[in-house]
């Protein structure tokens, strides 16, 4: 176990994540790290972690929404089947008819976003 302070720690972890390796910080006698790179490994860990972790999170919602916009307009181009005949018959208001906050419902079940539970619950 090496005696280093909280900072030398920060930068061994710091260029281990980074870089992926596994060096050792150079130390004074002391065992403490020289003044440029504490300044260095705390800018990078106050600025550089958060600002690479806003674009990977970007880019993963990027390719995680695409995907999502291609499942729904799959699911809306998907013909009508029976069995959401059945379902929407059981949404139908008393006159008979589907009007557009049924056939909302209905889209958003065929979607996946809710179920006939809940679009019962909020039909009352």
């Amino acid at each position: 176990m090496e005696s280093w302070d909280p900072l030398t720690s920060l930068y061994f972890a710091t260029t281990t994540l980074g870089i992926g390796g596994f060096k050792a910080p150079a130390v004074d006698a002391a065992g403490r790290l020289p003044d440029l790179h504490g300044f260095l490994v705390g800018r990078f860990s106050l600025i550089g972690v958060p600002l690479f972790a806003a674009v990977v999170g970007d880019l993963a919602g990027y390719f995680f929404e695409d995907t999502l916009r291609k499942q729904d307009q799959e699911a809306m181009n998907r013909p009508i089947r029976m069995e959401d005949f059945d379902i929407a018959s059981q949404l139908m208001d008393p006159d008979g008819q589907i009007g557009k906050a049924e056939y909302i419902m209905l889209e958003l079940m065929r979607l996946g976003k809710t179920d006939v539970a809940s679009t019962a619950a909020m039909a009352q």
